[in-house]
C-alpha cells in the first residue's frame, strides 16, 4: 500500500467508527461484518460520544447484537488510534468476561495492520489481559485498559484525562448476570457500585460513561440511570428485537419466526432482554430472595415423593395464559425441590398431547417416577382430566378444587416459601421467567401473567400444608 493509499485509509479508520469495526473484522475474523441497521444506530451514539457531544450514554439491545464488538473492542481500539494517552476503564459482571474483552481490544492493537496504520506500542510487561498499556517513545505508560467486574475493585486506575479532546471513558458491559437480576439485593449491589465507585474512577468530569445491556429487570441500571439514580442526563439508544411493526430487527440473523418462538418460550425473559420493556418486579408478595437453589440434589433416601401439577389454557392469543406443568419433589427434610416447568400457549389437542408427553418423561424418571398429576377441575382443566382418565396411558389424576381466589391462597403457602422451604435449579432455561412472574405478581391483579403461581401455590400447599402425610412416613 503506497503512503498515500495508506493515510486515506488511516483517515477513514479515525473518523468512522463502523467502518472501523469492519475493517478489523474482515482482518481478523476473515470474514466480513454483516452490517445491519442497528450496527449504525450504535455506531453513530459512539460517535457523538468520540466527538463530546454525548457525555452518558446507554445503549440497550438484545443478545447477539454484536455490541461488545462495537462499543467495547472497536471503541477501546480506535480510541487509542484517535488518541494514545486515552485510557478506558472496562467493567462487566464478571471480571473474566471484562478481561476478555480486554484481551480482544489487545490482540487487535498488536495486530500487525493495525500497527502499521497507528504505530502503538504496548508496554512490554502489560501481560495481564485485564491491564495493559500504550508506551511513548520514552517507554513512560501514556494510555491503556483496565479490566475488571463491575463489584471489584478499582484502585490506582481513573479512566480519561484532564484535557480537551477524546481522552477514554469508562465502558459497562452487561453490569449484571441475568440470573443475578432476579435478586433486588444484587441489584441494589450493581447501582450502589456505580454510584459510590464506578463515578469516582473518571478523571475529569468530562470523561464519558458508556453502559452497553440487555434490559433484565425495571431496577437494573439502565432503570436506575434514566430513573435519576446518578442526578445525569442519559443519551439512550434502545432497539428492540421485534419493533413497532411486527418486524425483526435483524431479519438475517434472527428471523422473526425464531423470535416469536423465544416469545412463547418465556414472555418474562423475552420482554426484558429482547423487547428493552422488562417487567416491574417487587411486588413484594413473593420475593426471588426466598428461594433456595441447588445445583445438586440431596440423597436418593431423602426423597418421600414426586409428582406434577398443572394450570391450564386452551387460547394462544397475544393476553391469554400459558399452560403451565410443573414437576415437584417432596424430602423428608419438608422442603420442596422444583426439578422443571413446561411453559406453553397451547390448543385443546396440543393441552393433551403435552400432558402426556410430560408424563412419559417423569413417570420412569431415574430420579424418583411422579405418583400423581394434580390438575384445577375447572374449565379446560376438567376437560383434560377426563381425557386423561379415558386416555390409553394410565395417568394418576387428582383433580384440585380451588375455592379461595388466588391472593388469599398464596398467603397462606407465602410464609413457607419466605422461609427457604422451596428450592429451585441454579440454573434452567426456565428459572428467570418463573423468578420474574413471581416477583411482578400483585395483590391488585396489574401483573401480566400469573399462571405459574397457581401450579406453585399447588405444589407448596400439597406437600407442606397437610395434603401429604410425612408423619407416616417418619
Amino acid at each position: 500500500m503506497t503512503n498515500a493509499r495508506q493515510g486515506v485509509l488511516r483517515e477513514a479508520l479515525l473518523n468512522d467508527h463502523l467502518f472501523f469495526a469492519r475493517w478489523f473484522f474482515k482482518i481478523r475474523e476473515g470474514v466480513k461484518f454483516k452490517v445491519n441497521k442497528h450496527h449504525k444506530e450504535i455506531c453513530d451514539a459512539l460517535e457523538l460520544v468520540i466527538q463530546g457531544k454525548i457525555k452518558n450514554l446507554i445503549i440497550n439491545v438484545p443478545p447477539g447484537s454484536s455490541k461488545t464488538e462495537l462499543a467495547v473492542i472497536n471503541l477501546i481500539a480506535r480510541g487509542l488510534a484517535i488518541n494514545p494517552r486515552s485510557r478506558f476503564l472496562h467493567l462487566s459482571y464478571s471480571s473474566e468476561l471484562a478481561e476478555l474483552n480486554s484481551a480482544k481490544a489487545k490482540e487487535l492493537v498488536l495486530l500487525s495492520e493495525y500497527q502499521e496504520l497507528f504505530t502503538l506500542p504496548i508496554k512490554s510487561d502489560s501481560n495481564a489481559r485485564g491491564r495493559w498499556n500504550i508506551v511513548d517513545s520514552n517507554d513512560i505508560s501514556i494510555g491503556g485498559c483496565y479490566a475488571t467486574s463491575t463489584l471489584g475493585q478499582v484502585t490506582g486506575f481513573r479512566a480519561g484525562h484532564m484535557d480537551t479532546g477524546f481522552q477514554g471513558a469508562i465502558i459497562i458491559d452487561d453490569p449484571l448476570k441475568p440470573t443475578d437480576s432476579l435478586s433486588k439485593v444484587k441489584r441494589d449491589q450493581v447501582n450502589m457500585a456505580y454510584i459510590n465507585t464506578v463515578q469516582s474512577r473518571k478523571a475529569s468530569p468530562d470523561t464519558p460513561v458508556i453502559v452497553i445491556m440487555q434490559r433484565l429487570a425495571d431496577e437494573d441500571l439502565t432503570g436506575f440511570l434514566l430513573n435519576g439514580g446518578d442526578g445525569n442526563e442519559w443519551h439512550h439508544v434502545k432497539i428492540s428485537a421485534i419493533n413497532e411493526k411486527g418486524e425483526s430487527y435483524w431479519p438475517e440473523k434472527e428471523p422473526l419466526e425464531s423470535l416469536l418462538k423465544l416469545k412463547e418460550k418465556g414472555n418474562f425473559t423475552f420482554e426484558g432482554q429482547y423487547q428493552q420493556n422488562p417487567y416491574v418486579l417487587g411486588g413484594e408478595l413473593i420475593k426471588g430472595d426466598w428461594f433456595n437453589r441447588y445445583s445438586e440434589l440431596p440423597a436418593r433416601k431423602e426423597f418421600v415423593r414426586r409428582a406434577i401439577f398443572a394450570d391450564t389454557a386452551m387460547k394462544t392469543g397475544e393476553n391469554n395464559d400459558y399452560t403451565v406443568f410443573l414437576d415437584a419433589l417432596f424430602m423428608r427434610s419438608g422442603h420442596v425441590y422444583i426439578l422443571n416447568l413446561w411453559r406453553k400457549k397451547i390448543d385443546a389437542v396440543g393441552l393433551l398431547a403435552l400432558a402426556n408427553d410430560v408424563w412419559s418423561q417423569v413417570s420412569t424418571n431415574e430420579i424418583m417416577p411422579a405418583s400423581a398429576m394434580y390438575i384445577e377441575d375447572k374449565a379446560s382443566g376438567t376437560g383434560l382430566i377426563q381425557q386423561l382418565q379415558r386416555g390409553s396411558q394410565f395417568i394418576p389424576v387428582m383433580p384440585v378444587q380451588r375455592t379461595k381466589d388466588k391472593l388469599t391462597r398464596l398467603m397462606e403457602v407465602q410464609p413457607r416459601i419466605q422461609s427457604g422451604q422451596v428450592f429451585i435449579p441454579e440454573y434452567a432455561p426456565w428459572v428467570i421467567d418463573f423468578i420474574s412472574e413471581c416477583e411482578a405478581f400483585t395483590a391488585t391483579d396489574t401483573h401480566k401473567h400469573d399462571d405459574q403461581i397457581d401450579p406453585l401455590i399447588d405444589a407448596v400447599n400439597t406437600f407442606l400444608s397437610g395434603g401429604f402425610n410425612l408423619s407416616a412416613l417418619v
